[in-house]
């Protein structure tokens, strides 16, 4: 990649052991292909090229708002593209050397990927629902513009011309998958990572262990060997409960099951209907990287519409998590009340 760029993209003069950025060279209106052919700045592959290197740049502009790890991985890819694409526009020898159809099908599989993640698209998008997918949507008519500018100079090759179409989509698709990920980011952090309440409607460590406590006995009367984890209302970790013998997986389920619970406000195995693919939080596991989980056995204490934290059960069956989570939120009530009437 660093060879393209030295070659064909940016012109170095070396002097000693120091590349200069400067060659002076163009000065007069003029730059060189990779050819060495001289052509004028407002050559139509120059214009091509630009365009294609504006992208670029607006691409590592998203990577600084992008949240998904994994989107952020497969924008720093498409940049590697673009870098070999532009040298390839420049360079008939370099044509079709590194593109083909495989490069069409990753953009392909990826905006499948990401329509299957969100709910359907029914009317006209208009951007600017949040910072980060109206960077993409302006990101989409550069490539659309370069597009437009490389079928002007690439009549025959086929495939980077695909490639560029696609990318394009993608970035729509891209756009929309953010809109829909700010906005149940958003949901679960007003909940989740909102300032903390006053202590006297919130689980502390006290309650907590002695919910814990209760849970286990009810837990060991039924032959299970469990993880009981409560949260406090920002569904930060309070107490963890590990039984002896429960599984280690349990300890990171329990958890996430409490952390659900209220990040949602609701029992997670609730949630199961409405994040499927199609549905009103359609594809929510996957777009929030598997922070959350519609796993039965997770559920929020409310008392007079007031969230006191969350109890999350792993380690038995599904129905026996959600009976003993049950079990906890009921106890949590009677715990809470005895607790603020002796404080």
């Amino acid at each position: 990649m660093l060879e393209d760029m030295s070659k064909g993209i940016l012109l170095f003069l070396k002097t000693g052991d120091v590349m200069k950025v400067y060659t002076k060279q163009g000065d007069g209106g003029m730059t060189s292909l990779l050819s060495g052919e001289k052509v004028a700045k407002y050559d139509k592959r120059i214009e091509a090229v630009g365009t294609v290197d504006e992208l670029t740049s607006h691409l590592g502009k998203i990577k600084l708002f992008i949240k998904d790890t994994q989107a952020k991985k497969d924008i720093e890819e498409i940049q590697k593209n673009l870098i070999r694409l532009m040298a390839e526009i420049v360079d008939e020898k370099r044509r079709n050397t590194f593109f083909n159809k495989e490069n069409v099908k990753k953009l392909e599989e990826k905006i499948d990927e990401y329509q299957n993640l969100i709910p359907p698209i029914k009317e006209f998008v208009l951007p600017g629902d949040n910072e980060t997918s109206v960077e993409i949507d302006i990101a989409r008519t550069i490539a659309r513009r370069a597009e437009r500018r490389i079928a002007e100079v690439l009549d025959k090759d086929v495939i980077i011309k695909q490639y560029m179409n696609r990318l394009s989509d993608y970035l729509y698709i891209l756009a929309r998958y953010m809109d829909f990920y700010e906005k149940i980011y958003h949901q679960i952090h007003k909940n989740a990572y909102r300032k903390s309440q006053n202590t006297s409607t919130a689980i502390t460590l006290d309650v907590a262990k002695e919910i814990a406590l209760h849970v286990e006995e009810k837990a060991k009367e039924m032959g299970l060997a469990v993880v009981i984890a409560l949260v406090n209302p920002e569904g930060n970790p309070i107490c963890i409960h590990i039984l002896d013998g429960a599984f280690l997986i349990s300890y990171e389920l329990a958890v996430k099951k409490a952390y659900t619970s209220v990040a949602l406000k609701t029992t997670t195995e609730s949630l199961k209907e409405i994040t499927q693919p199609g549905n009103e939080l359609g594809g929510l596991e996957e777009a929030l990287e598997n922070k959350i989980t519609t796993i039965g056995g997770g559920a929020p204490v409310i008392i007079d519409k007031k969230v006191f934290g969350g109890i999350g059960v792993s380690g038995g069956s599904a129905e026996e998590d959600i009976y003993l989570a049950q079990y906890g939120v009921k106890i949590a009530r009677e715990v809470l009340n005895k607790w603020q009437q002796k404080h």
